[in-house]
Formats: structure tokens, C-alpha cells, sequence
């Protein structure tokens, strides 16, 4: 992966920075540093380095201070010197267009604009028509404007970092003069850890799940000593850190977060407070599994995972107790296990800074995934009170809506395929920016399949990523949600691009089964649908034969 730097400012010592950080888990990384301030030059010439690389992702910084520094110093009429700035700032906002367009397969952060200096003009910024403050505002609203109209732009909040650490901890004005660049060695480091924690949102690597304690984690106190009356939780005091605390985990559960209890205490106890105590934010009803009792808690987890289907790499465990802790990270090194501060005061500031939760974009299915677990329990409780499997199939009531894939699905299927393993033909990892162009392309489709049935909305369940050869369909990703596993809507989605195949005039088509340790749910799909082997991996079936397997209980609607 070729990741491209650019800016108005020296690059080289956060390129080797983010490189160094970057190498140790991805060491096929390779990373490029436009000259001191070439950032114009490289996209307006289309024989620079930056196109002839194309790279997948390109950092775009322009600090003010360094953009503005005629117009701040050689102006001469300050009534105008605003109107200049904007002027400035729109100029460089056509250059974004231009960089957009060009590369529309790479991904293009840009960190919003930020003075690397003092307020400029002193006590008059925000009492006056010439206040810089004000422009930089104005300049980053334009900025925002511009990355929700761009689908491969996307705006680094580096004014977030300067108000966590400060101007004085992230720059040295030495640097400025000796170097052309302006920040520290710490400033170089947490900028380079703030890129990284972007890119890693823009892959999809995030964490699924949150596991949580229940006693001094949730509310203080002891809830089986203490009763529902004396543990800490309300609207003042030390209460009102908890109160708050759960407050910053339900932003998570709205963001698509699951959460999950693991808790040893008395169940009946436990759930009366979590239903019943009148400053609780988290009911029954947010947590989609529950291990309230006095087992060893690695027990609890391993019967958590293999409850909701998810790896272990997905889940964060909280709780207050070090042995706990200890236990988590000993028995499950994959289960990423932070430390919770000793003061609750400082629970809230806590999961506000944890940076395993981080999205690029909600999509529709995110913000409904707590539901649509809860739903699938009560679909597995249904499976296990019915005998026939048939019977089972059409007691669901399935609808299964399959199409082409639309710019508001490019979201939700770069994540799939960045995220999904257990179904997933190929594990072939693919960002919106490919999956646009593959949407583009003339000789691709994307296909996306939505599925109801009568406990709600699964989302989007599956998509196939074809490839449309002369006389062939090749199925170059195919990947379906754990969630819908083995209620035969995969068949649904095959059959699908089969008829359109054939629809097309084609004679063939084709597809790879890729071995991986995750993907073992769906290593006998090619054969149970009659394609036949003709190497290792690869498997073809003839379009002029083939016969597609009947799915009477899934209805197909809303086709396009």
C-alpha cells in the first residue's frame, strides 16, 4: 500500500515517524513525501510523482499560519485582508476538486486548517471584521462542506489534537525556522499516531463488542452488599460519574457498538437495579448477552463469543478488578483488555478517549445492529422449537431484496469486506474507494442482498463483487453476514447472478474458494451449488446447463 504525503510545511519527519509506527503491523506499506511546499505543483501537473504512483491513500496538511503568511505580514489594507483569506481558502479548494477527480481511487485526508501560532491578532480575534480565528472557522466549514460532497475525501481533526495537548506541546517554533516545519518531536508523534488511528477507522479495523462489569464499573459499590438503594449512581456527586460513564458507552451502543454483561454477581439482584434504579441508562434491553453469575469470567467469555458469533479479536473487555483483567488478557491475548482509572471521576474522559470504536461513516445497518442481534436470538430459539429445517425456512417468512449496489450501500459493503471472515469466499479487503470504482466500471458489478423476515430487518446480509469477461462471469468476492449463516440466502444471492449471467449471454462462470483459519462456514459452497473443481481453489459451472437450486421459502423482491 503506497501511502503519499503532502503539505505546505516540511513532511519528511512525520513521514518517518508515521512509517516506523505503520512497518510493524503493516510491513507492505510504502510511504512517499511530496517537496517542501510542492503540494500545488504535484496536483496541477499530471506527469508529477503523485499521479504516476496513484496511491491508495494521500495526507493532505496546509497549516494556516504558512498559507496566510503574505497576506498576514504584507497586506496593507486590513479591512481586506479577510475577503483575501477566503479567497485563499477557495483556491485551495478547487485544488482539492482537481486532486479528487484525478485520483478518484485514492483515499484523500485532509487535516482541517489550524494556526500553529498564537491568536494573531490578539485581543481583537472574534471583536473585530479582521479576526483570524474567525477566517479559520469559516475556512474549515468550507472544508466540511467540501468532503461530504467528495466520496473519496475525508477531513483529519487535527485542531482536536492541538486542544488535547496544546500549542505549546506540539510545536516548536526552532523547528519553523531551522526546518520549515513547525512541530516538536512529540508533536510529530501524536500527529503521526492521529493518521494512523484515521487510517485504521478508513480499513475497518475497530472492535465489535464491549464486555462490562456490573459492581464499580457501572455504578459504585457492591449492588448484592450496598442494595439498589446505596450504590453510586445518580445526577450529583461521584454518582453522576457513572451516570455519565454510561452515558459515553450508549453513544457507542447508537453507533452500532455491541455490549455485552459479564458480571459475577446475583442475576435477579443485578437486573433489578439495571431495570429498576432510576438513573440507569443501560436496560436489560441494550445488551444483547448477559453472563450474570459466579462463574470464572474467561469461562463466561468463551460461551459469550460462541453466543453472538463473533471472534475474539472483536471484543474490549471492561472491568475494575486488575485479577479480572489479568485473566482476560492471559487466557485471550486477542481481546484487547485497557485499564480502567482508579478514580470513576475520570471513567467518562476515559471511553471518550478510547480509540478502538472509530467509524469513518454510520451506515443504516450500524445503527441498528444491537436490534438485529436481539432479533437473531429470538429467530435461533425458533430453530431450536422446530424439527423440520424446511419448516423452520418458511416459518421466517423471508424477503430477500437483491440489486446492484447504490452510493448509500458503499459504506456498509467496504465494511464487509474488510470485516466479514467466516463467509467469505475470497477475503479479498476492499475500501469505498475501490468499491465506488467498482460501481464505475463497465466491466464489474456489485451486488448487495437485504433480508427481512418476520422478527424485522436483517440490513444488508450479503454482496458479490463479479467481474464480466467476453464469455464468462467471475465471481471475485462473495461474502455473506454471520448473522444469516444457514438459512440459505447465499443460494438466494448465487441464483441471483447466475440469471443475470445468463441474462447477459454469458457461457461460464467462475469463482475461487480461498482457505483461511476463519473461513471454514463456507468452504463447501462451490460443490453443494454443482460447480465443479478444475484446480485447487478454482471452481466452474456452465451457465448452458446449470439448473439453480430451488429456495421456495426466500421470496425475491425489489430487483433491479
Amino acid at each position: 500500500m503506497n501511502i503519499y504525503f503532502l503539505g505546505n510545511y516540511t513532511q519528511e519527519l512525520i513521514a518517518k515517524e508515521f512509517e516506523v509506527i505503520t512497518k510493524k503491523e503493516t510491513p507492505d506499506i510504502n510511504v512517499f513525501v511530496s517537496g517542501y511546499n510542492q503540494y500545488k505543483q504535484e496536483i496541477i501537473n499530471k506527469e508529477s510523482l503523485l499521479y504516476s504512483l496513484k496511491p491508495e491513500i494521500i495526507i493532505l496538511s496546509l497549516d494556516l499560519f504558512t498559507l496566510l503568511d503574505d497576506l498576514i505580514y504584507t497586506e496593507s489594507k486590513m479591512d481586506s485582508r479577510i475577503d483575501r483569506i477566503i479567497d485563499r481558502i477557495e483556491e485551495n479548494i478547487k485544488l482539492f476538486i482537481i486532486l479528487s477527480d484525478n485520483l478518484s481511487g485514492s483515499q484523500i485526508f485532509i487535516d482541517n486548517f489550524f494556526f500553529f501560532r498564537p491568536a494573531t491578532m490578539a485581543t481583537l480575534e472574534y471583536n473585530s471584521s479582521n479576526s483570524y480565528l474567525e477566517a479559520e472557522e469559516i475556512s474549515n466549514l468550507k472544508l466540511t462542506e467540501l468532503a461530504r460532497k467528495l466520496h473519496n475525501v475525508k477531513i483529519i481533526d487535527t485542531k482536536s489534537l492541538i486542544k488535547q495537548f496544546g500549542i505549546n506541546n506540539l510545536f516548536d517554533e526552532r523547528m519553523h525556522y531551522i526546518a520549515k516545519s513547525h512541530w516538536s518531536l512529540n508533536g510529530i508523534k501524536q500527529l503521526s499516531k492521529l493518521y494512523i488511528r484515521y487510517i485504521n477507522a478508513y480499513k475497518g479495523k475497530r472492535k465489535k463488542c464491549l464486555i462490562l462489569d456490573l459492581d464499580n464499573t457501572l455504578w459504585g459499590g457492591i449492588i448484592g452488599e450496598d442494595g439498589i438503594e446505596n450504590i453510586q449512581l445518580s445526577n450529583d456527586g461521584i454518582g453522576k460519574a457513572f451516570y455519565d460513564f454510561q452515558r459515553e458507552i450508549y453513544k457507542l451502543y447508537k453507533r452500532g457498538i455491541l455490549l455485552v454483561l459479564n458480571s459475577k454477581n446475583s442475576k435477579d439482584i443485578a437486573l433489578n437495579a439495571i431495570d429498576n434504579h432510576p438513573y440507569m441508562i443501560l436496560r436489560s434491553k441494550h445488551f444483547i448477552c448477559s453472563k450474570i453469575n459466579w462463574n470464572n469470567k474467561a469461562q463466561n467469555l468463551e460461551e459469550i463469543a460462541q453466543e453472538i458469533n463473533i471472534g475474539m479479536d472483536s471484543f474490549v473487555f471492561l472491568d475494575d478488578s486488575p485479577f479480572e483483567r489479568e485473566l482476560i488478557s492471559t487466557r485471550f491475548p486477542e481481546v484487547y483488555v485497557p485499564e480502567l482509572p482508579e478514580d470513576p471521576s475520570e471513567y467518562p474522559n476515559f471511553i471518550r478517549k478510547l480509540e478502538v470504536f472509530d467509524f469513518l461513516d454510520i451506515t443504516k445497518d450500524d445503527l441498528h445492529r444491537n436490534e438485529m442481534y436481539i432479533e437473531n436470538k429470538k429467530r435461533e430459539y425458533l430453530k431450536t422449537s422446530i424439527n423440520n429445517i424446511e419448516d423452520f425456512y418458511y416459518s421466517l417468512k423471508m424477503i430477500a431484496s437483491i440489486g446492484r449496489v447504490t452510493d448509500f450501500d458503499i459504506p456498509r459493503i467496504s465494511q464487509m469486506t474488510q470485516k466479514t471472515n467466516q463467509f467469505n469466499l475470497t477475503t479479498k479487503r476492499y475500501t469505498m474507494t475501490e468499491i465506488k470504482n467498482f460501481q464505475i466500471a463497465e466491466n464489474y458489478d456489485v451486488y448487495v442482498l437485504n433480508l427481512t423476515d418476520k422478527f424485522g430487518d436483517n440490513g444488508i446480509v450479503g454482496t458479490a463483487i463479479v467481474k464480466k469477461e467476453s464469455k464468462k462471469t467471475v465471481i471475485d468476492s462473495f461474502i455473506l453476514s454471520c448473522r444469516v449463516i444457514g438459512r440459505t440466502a447465499e443460494t438466494a444471492l448465487l441464483n441471483y447472478i447466475i440469471r443475470e449471467a445468463i441474462k447477459s449471454g454469458k457461457r461460464k462462470i467462475s469463482g475461487e474458494f480461498i482457505e483461511t483459519k476463519k473461513n471454514s462456514p463456507c468452504n463447501n459452497f462451490y460443490k453443494s451449488h454443482n460447480f465443479k473443481q478444475i484446480r485447487k481453489n478454482y471452481w466452474v459451472a456452465n451457465l448452458e446447463t446449470y439448473k439453480v437450486k430451488d429456495i421456495p421459502w426466500i421470496k425475491i423482491n425489489g430487483t433491479n
